[in-house]
């Protein structure tokens, strides 16, 4: 029996669905729930929707569970519940429905002594069927793995001679990826066959997925032009090419618009705020995508002792906006010197140009795809939308930056966040007027980074900084302040505990998951992220593009340096 208090090691309960053989042909996932008596429910984790099968087989089929061990105690069992993916059109705002089908359960007590001396146990369980069915018999049968290791050899990936996969509970390090979307707006989607405005709302799936079993948002009714700000966060494979974005008519089902996302074409940990063509026609989608992964990271981010990794939580604004919005957007960013960028922005407000943009990339066709990657010249990362419409914007996210010490330790360096409203409010009916739906330039804020620098606790400990009252300056109204939480610490440290931390952070959301706890799944996956450099934004004119002048070899001389010194 473990024994923390005593100092023993954490232990970690390992499970596999080694197979399953069910007398139905359908569409089946799998929960499996540890129950040792302390928490009502147990810690529950899920496989995927299978495809229509009697003989599912799941690539997210392992799981670790911490365990205390002490199952005679708590009369502790392993609970595998068999679903039924019930194939139901989506109506206000709901994921299509599953039923139980059968469940079974391990006795672990009766194995504890065979699990701690480190044997690997196989059991095959009969999957009985739900309370209130009419027949006895059995439903199939489920073949399970157990293992009882230390928590140490668990952070391994692949320790239990699996991929690893536990796509419902945390971070499974170096072997998935997680593509991130905040699903902001759509305009002009195209009117029913009945000539009315559709109720639609957005999915993301791979190419191999079902509609029914993708993240999706709710569906916004009766509207050419949606306004979701909602947060979806897929699972794949390494090796996924492809993520398909489908825009569904709730009322019958079928597919309005659909786009596809080459996921080799993202740069890892690399956020791109997106309009996309939906064609035929002049519909488009707004929306940020981020690409998360565990992979190595590159060897000088780990060699190389002036390389810091800056993580910024952007809190609220204190006071709500004189000017009600639906979408809120805020730019956070980089600056060599605060005193010459407050300049440049007060000299573009008098003289009203070159104020500036929102950092957008349109994506008309496959091609556009290529040139995202000039997007790490600079280091302007936008925040997903929120709603400022008679209540104060809040976005509670996180952002990372990684820059070379001597660039952020001067006294002059400073993080700037710029923010944006939407132009007046859209018809959800209309067809837009060209430009209506711009975002307008509405004022700034500024926070030097010395006092990280001069605070041991935030370098040295990895302690946050809280700054509740960072002043924001508003065009032609009274200022408001913004709240920030701010680390500091070198990447190479936070390499090293990149494994205990992905350990303990849930990154997926449940199907029933409110949007705080989908923007919480997203806080954490950005927690989990190292981007590459990027050419910190030299002080230029506030609307020009630091990234068309920047040069991008610095970030290309930073990828394939082979020393620190070389960096």
């Amino acid at each position: 029996m473990s024994d923390p208090e005593a100092g023993g090691e954490p232990r970690v309960l390992h499970v596999t669905l080694q197979a399953l053989h069910l007398r139905d042909t359908k569409n089946f996932f799998c929960t499996v729930t540890l129950n040792e008596g302390m928490i009502e429910g147990g810690a529950k984790q899920r496989t995927e929707v299978s495809a229509v099968t009697d003989k599912p087989v799941f690539s997210s089929r392992s799981f670790q569970f911490a365990s205390t061990v002490e199952w005679a105690e708590n009369n502790a069992n392993l609970a595998v519940m068999v679903m039924e993916a019930v194939r139901a059109p989506k109506a206000e705002g709901k994921k299509g429905s599953a039923k139980p089908y059968g469940n079974c359960a391990v006795d672990l007590a009766h194995f504890q002594s065979a699990l701690e001396a480190g044997e690997a146990i196989d059991c095959q369980l009969d999957a009985l069927p739900p309370e209130g069915n009419e027949s006895t018999d059995a439903m199939g049968t489920v073949t399970v793995k157990l293992q009882l290791k230390d928590a140490s050899e668990s952070q391994r990936p692949g320790s239990d001679g699996t991929a690893g996969r536990n796509p419902s509970s945390t971070f499974d390090h170096g072997s998935r990826q997680y593509l991130s979307l905040q699903v902001r707006s759509a305009f002009n989607l195209p009117l029913t066959p009945e000539g009315k405005p559709p109720s639609v709302f957005v999915a993301v799936k791979t190419r191999d997925q079902e509609i029914n079993d993708a993240p999706a948002t709710t569906v916004v009714h009766g509207s050419r032009n949606p306004v979701w700000n909602q947060t979806l966060i897929l699972e794949c494979d390494p090796g996924s090419s492809t993520a398909v974005l489908a825009v569904v008519n709730d009322s019958t089902n079928s597919l309005l618009r659909k786009a596809e996302i080459p996921l080799d074409k993202l740069t890892v940990a690399q956020k791109y705020n997106l309009e996309l063509a939906l064609p035929p026609g002049d519909s488009r989608m707004y929306l940020q995508v981020c690409l998360h992964s565990l992979e190595e990271p590159p060897r000088f981010l780990k060699e190389n002792p002036d390389m810091l990794r800056l993580e910024v939580d952007l809190g609220a604004l204190s006071t709500k906006l004189l000017v009600p919005s639906p979408e809120v957007v805020a730019v956070l960013q980089l600056v060599s010197n605060e005193d010459s960028y407050v300049s440049s922005i007060s000299r573009a407000v008098r003289s009203k140009t070159q104020l500036p943009q929102l950092p957008l990339r349109s994506v008309k066709s496959s091609s556009s795809w290529d040139n995202l990657s000039e997007t790490l010249a600079g280091s302007r990362q936008a925040s997903s939308a929120t709603n400022g419409n008679g209540v104060a914007p809040e976005w509670s996210e996180s952002f990372v930056f990684t820059q070379q010490r001597r660039e952020v330790a001067d006294d002059n360096s400073a993080l700037a966040i710029e923010f944006f409203q939407r132009q007046g409010s859209v018809s959800p009916i209309d067809e837009l007027d060209p430009g209506a739906d711009k975002m307008k330039f509405i004022g700034f804020a500024t926070q030097k980074l010395q006092p990280l620098f001069n605070d041991p606790r935030i370098l040295n400990d990895g302690e946050h900084k809280a700054f509740d009252n960072v002043r924001v300056h508003l065009l032609g109204l009274p200022p408001s302040a913004v709240s920030l939480r701010v680390g500091l610490q070198q990447a190479s440290v936070f390499i090293e505990k990149l494994g205990r931390l992905s350990s303990t952070l849930k990154v997926l959301p449940g199907q029933t998951a409110e949007e705080p706890e989908r923007r919480g799944m997203l806080r954490n996956l950005c927690r989990l992220d190292l981007p590459l450099p990027s050419a910190i934004r030299a002080v230029l004119p506030p609307g020009v593009d630091g990234g068309s002048l920047v040069s991008h070899s610095f970030t290309c001389l930073l990828y394939t340096s082979p020393s620190p010194r070389d960096s």
